[in-house]
């Protein structure tokens, strides 16, 4: 039995800015998107329900090292240089990676 490592992601930017998502190690990580609400519907016995497939929203990985040698993954669509990352991994407190 082998042991998957997970890892933490603090997303930057956007409608998810702040969240910490947890998973294996991803180079783009496929965040949910909050912009398919779909209303409930009904079916007939005989009709065959519609399969709804979630929509995400892609956002590319990088790795921030801090000054202690602590090691982040940050995922943002944004440019990464306009935000204080070290304020925003304080405030959200994501696990490092190492």
């Amino acid at each position: 039995m082998t042991e998957d490592k997970i890892y933490d992601y603090l997303v930057i930017g956007g409608e998810h800015h702040g969240v910490v998502f947890t998973g294996p190690h991803t180079r783009l990580l496929e965040v949910p998107s909050n912009h398919n609400q779909q209303l409930a519907k009904f079916y007939a016995r005989d009709q065959p329900a519609e399969v709804n497939v979630r929509k995400v929203e892609p956002h590319p990985v990088s790795e921030y090292t801090r000054d202690d040698g602590a090691h982040f993954f940050i995922a943002t669509n944004e440019d990464i240089t306009k935000w204080d990352i070290e304020a925003e991994i304080r405030k959200y407190n994501p696990r490092p990676v190492n």
